[in-house]
């Protein structure tokens, strides 16, 4: 980004850019495109501008990493000369640290600073030049304050404050109408989406449904006239049999009315009886015949009813094959017309099962296919761009929280330890100030002691010892001096007197003293040894002053550098912590909006398949009730077909029992006339 700046003098233009983070650089000139652009209009790296200024000879100053740093340069309050052409305001150069110093004040960790400290602090900072402020270079500041000034006076105004609060109101509500606007567009467009997919869908399901049941009612016509033409046979056999039953009922009432069953009985008897008529017919032909012989008639007689006894078994024997056959014949023809129903049957209920099986695996196919459709739905993820967006943006949104978080960790750790380590620092500048002052306190009071001790001496050598040796005796030091206490020349109680005149002994007693050293000081020696104590006291106050001074100096470049330090760390804090309330605020949004996303997804889903489920259940209905028609169909044609095999089977078995009545008799028929036979043959030989 690039802005440029208008001041009184000339103009000068700020590049801002990311550099691991945001960096400011300054250029002394007028913006102009062609610094940032080539030839072909193409934008150029960042290290090709610089080198471009460099080779025009434009001033651009190197990367200001700190927005603090930044606004003291723009404020006038930045130390480095070269940048001093970029000052804003330029009456705050003669502050030089103050801002800078007062921002240390408030980061500082004590809860009271030494307000000497901040006084000295900010006089030093302040520069002995007269300094002056030109109103023709603050004209446009004043403008603009002037303006800004009206524009808070009129913004303070109660019916300002009320059309504001109305205009904020009508805000909001214009703000909430054109999101419930937005939203309603976008619903809108997801169902237009959906619509327009499933129309082709619903038009090919509609086509492909127009054509089974093209085919269904083609199916039906064919099925329909088949069933006429069934119905129209069945009628004529239903017709034929009923004739044949009612001429059989007819002649069965006739034959009632003629005693049909003597006819029969009598007509059973006629072969008998024929046969009776020839045997009495021979025998009487026999009896009648003129034989020339009777062994012959008798032998003839023999051999005929032999020959009819022969002739009357093959017959009974032919009967009864013929019996056997018929019977055999009409078993077989009954099971011929069981097996001709069985086959009808049969093939009437593959036809029926066929028919209702083609129903069936036609609604099976229908219901598959639906069932297969309602698979493709509940697979279909609708809205998926939006929710892939969403989930996309949310997953970028925690890693970036997540990298926030940490660097936040890391930059509270870096506070404290940089908080922790000035609070030492101070504390060990505090605790050896202290020191420092107790010490030289303790030196300057054992010199002012000297200092008093000496004053007192010189005070009261006038009454004292001291000062009658300084009267009377010459060059006392040399003697006395050299074996006289300090102590006891300065005391005034001795009331000393002359005795000897040349002072050469003590009490009387002379001395070599010539290799003793002298004891005594002269006034001279007491007065200089004073001010070599008040130049020490000098000495010691300006040492402390000095260490106070360096103390104080440490102190400011401590707080100058943990100041900017903290001042820094802090802005990154609060920056960092604004992101993560802002990411916070987001990601809650984002989550509300995923969710929102997913359930209109599934609400979609849910009406989607709301109609395929009607169809479903329809489908699921119609299948029992053809498997039940199914079921019952079978049913009937499995009674049927057990009526009809028991039908079959006790008409078979009365067959077999007619049969076996009518050869039984023949057989005792036979008996008892091949019995007669024999008891004829006996009765002739006898």
């Amino acid at each position: 980004m690039i802005y440029e700046i208008q001041t009184e003098s000339k103009p000068f233009f700020v590049i801002i850019y990311r550099h691991n983070k945001l960096v400011f650089r300054f250029v002394d000139a007028e913006y102009s495109p062609d610094y940032f652009f080539n030839e072909n209009d193409e934008a150029i790296k960042i290290k090709e501008v610089v080198a471009g200024f460099d080779k025009r000879g434009i001033f651009v100053s190197q990367q200001i990493d700190t927005f603090e740093r930044y606004r003291n340069i723009l404020y006038g309050t930045e130390t480095d000369k070269l940048l001093s052409k970029f000052h804003i305001l330029k009456g705050n150069e003669k502050y030089q640290n103050i801002p800078k110093s007062i921002t240390n004040v408030f980061l500082s960790s004590k809860s009271s600073i030494d307000s000497r400290f901040i006084k000295d602090f900010i006089a030093n900072s302040l520069t002995t030049e007269n300094s002056s402020i030109k109103l023709e270079q603050v004209d446009r500041q004043l403008r603009q304050f002037n303006e800004k000034y009206t524009d808070i006076e009129t913004y303070l105004k109660k019916e300002t404050q009320q059309l504001i609060e109305f205009i904020d109101k009508k805000y909001d509500q214009v703000h909430m109408l054109k999101g419930a606007q937005m939203e309603m567009a976008d619903k809108l467009g997801s169902s237009l989406r959906y619509a327009e997919t499933q129309n082709e869908a619903v038009i090919k399901a509609s086509q492909e449904k127009q054509e089974e049941l093209d085919r269904l009612t083609e199916a039906n016509e064919e099925q329909k006239t088949l069933l006429e033409e069934k119905q129209k046979d069945v009628r004529e056999e239903i017709g034929y049999y009923d004739r044949t039953i009612r001429e059989a009922n007819k002649k069965l009432k006739e034959y009632k009315e003629k005693n049909i069953e003597q006819a029969v009985e009598k007509n059973a008897e006629r072969d008998k009886l024929q046969v009776d008529y020839n045997i009495a017919r021979r025998e009487y032909e026999s009896l009648t015949s003129n034989v020339q012989s009777i062994e012959m008639k008798y032998s003839s007689l023999i051999e005929q009813l032999r020959n009819d006894k022969t002739a009357y078994v093959n017959k009974i024997n032919s009967r009864t094959s013929e019996i056997f056959n018929h019977y055999n014949e009409l078993q077989l023809l009954q099971k011929n017309e069981f097996n001709k129903k069985d086959a009808e049957f049969k093939t009437k209920r593959e036809e029926a099962l066929s028919e209702l099986n083609a129903e069936v695996t036609a609604k099976q196919i229908e219901y598959n296919e639906l069932k297969a459709e309602e698979k493709v739905i509940r697979n279909t993820r609708f809205y998926e761009t939006e929710i892939k967006a969403q989930e996309t943006e949310l997953a970028d949104l925690r890693a970036i929280n997540y990298k926030n978080k940490s660097e936040l960790a890391i930059k509270t750790n870096l506070v404290q330890s940089n908080q922790k380590e000035w609070e030492n620092l101070e504390s060990k500048l505090k605790l050896s100030l202290s020191n420092q002052i107790q010490k030289t306190n303790n030196e300057i009071i054992r010199v002012k002691t000297e200092i008093k001790t000496i004053e007192e001496k010189l005070n009261v050598q006038h009454d004292a010892l001291y000062g009658y040796l300084e009267k009377n005796v010459k060059d006392w030091h040399t003697t006395i001096g050299k074996v006289v206490n300090e102590d006891l020349l300065f005391r005034s109680d001795l009331s000393p007197s002359l005795t000897d005149a040349k002072g050469l002994s003590l009490y009387g007693i002379s001395l070599k003293l010539d290799d003793v050293p002298v004891v005594s000081k002269s006034i001279e020696q007491y007065q200089f040894e004073k001010n070599e104590r008040l130049a020490i006291i000098r000495d010691l106050e300006e040492s402390m002053t000095q260490f106070q001074t360096a103390n104080n100096e440490e102190k400011m470049l401590a707080a100058d550098k943990f100041g900017k330090q903290l001042g820094e760390l802090k802005e990154d804090l609060k920056v960092l912590t604004y992101s993560l309330e802002l990411a916070e605020k987001r990601e809650k949004k984002l989550i509300l909006e995923l969710e929102d996303w997913k359930q209109r997804a599934s609400t979609e889903i849910e009406e989607s398949l709301s109609g395929n489920r009607q169809k479903i259940n329809i489908l699921e209905e119609e299948l029992a009730i053809l498997n039940k028609k199914k079921n019952n169909l079978l049913n009937d044609f499995n009674t049927q077909f057990d009526k009809l095999k028991a039908f079959n089977d006790e008409r078979l078995a009365d067959l077999k029992a007619r049969q076996e009545t009518e050869i039984s008799e023949l057989e005792v028929e036979k008996k008892n006339q091949v019995k007669e036979y024999e008891e004829k043959e006996t009765s002739i030989k006898r």
